[in-house]
This record gives C-alpha cells, structure tokens and sequence, in this order.
C-alpha cells in the first residue's frame, strides 16, 4: 500500500499501524490498528498494550460510535469502499467538529485523485491507496489550490476572509 501525508505531500514520516488480525496479540511496541469489533472488545487491554493504538472503520460508522476512545486514539483509518462512497468526507467532518478528534485521519481503500482536496478540507490527514500512479495524481492536484471559497474543517481562511482581514477560529491544521 501506498500512503500519503495530505499536508506535507510526502509519504515519508506516516506511520504504517498495520493491521493486527483479530486474533493476535499487541505487539510489544509500535503503532497498529485494530477492527472496530476488537476495538470494542478488547480497548482497555489493547490501549494498555501498545504505545500507539488505531483502528480501521467502515466509511459508514458513526461518529457516535468511535466516542468512547476517541481521546486515546492515534489513528482512525476510515475504509473507502468505492470511489463514490462520500461517507468518508462527512465521517471525518464529524470526528473533527463534533469531537475535536486531534489523532491522524486516514482514508483508505478506493479513492481517486481528484478527491484530494475535499478529503483535505474535510479533516482526513493521509490516505493509503494501492496504486502510486493515484499518489502521484494527489500530490499534483493538492499543489494545483491554494485558496478557497467554502469554509471547512481545516485552519486555512477563506477568500472572504482574507479579502476582508476576518478569520474565525478553526482547529488547527
């Protein structure tokens, strides 16, 4: 798998969390992600056992859901199961303005390049692809736009904003 840092363009600092199988124990140290299902079975051993916990979630979980381990968690890796599949988009949204989730956002699975942006915009961190060819494409597009219209989750001001001299407190980006 191929993954990129959506902010600094480079795959190159992202920790892997590989996948732990369900039935296989924490590693001693290092970053993994877990399934949601083990996550809700096994949080309080599996927090106490790795230094840096993830876990992987289908794009239609629910905010509400990740709730209770949000505030521990390092990673939520979000599942893209096709391209045209925007529950990842407002999944992130939630994660960051309804629970302040500060941990890395990562968008996995079938994504396409032109999602690059609004992936950004709402909150996801990094992606993790199959295809280097798709990477590629992200990079270039993310370098096409500096400036924005809409309003998202992300710390950049608007147009107006900047226009105006105005910026509204955001999250940090």
């Amino acid at each position: 798998m191929e993954r990129l840092d959506l902010k600094r363009l480079t795959g190159a600092r992202l920790d892997p969390f590989p996948l732990l199988a369900d039935d296989a124990p924490p590693p001693a140290d290092g970053a993994v992600r877990v399934s949601l299902a083990r996550l809700e079975a096994d949080g309080g051993h599996l927090f106490a056992a790795a230094r840096r916990l993830g876990v992987e979630v289908p794009a239609e979980t629910s905010a509400e859901r990740l709730r209770p381990w949000l505030d521990r968690l390092a990673l939520v890796a979000i599942e893209v199961p096709t391209f045209s599949d925007g529950r990842v988009f407002s999944l992130a949204r939630r994660l960051r303005e309804q629970f302040a989730f500060g941990g890395e956002i990562r968008a996995t699975g079938h994504l396409l390049a032109d999602q690059a942006e609004f992936l950004l915009r709402s909150g996801v961190d990094s992606v993790e692809v199959p295809s280097l060819r798709v990477i590629e494409s992200m990079r270039h597009r993310l370098q096409l736009y500096g400036l924005w219209y809409q309003d998202a989750v992300d710390a950049r001001p608007t147009i107006v904003e900047l226009r105006h001299g105005r910026t509204r407190r955001r999250l940090a980006s």
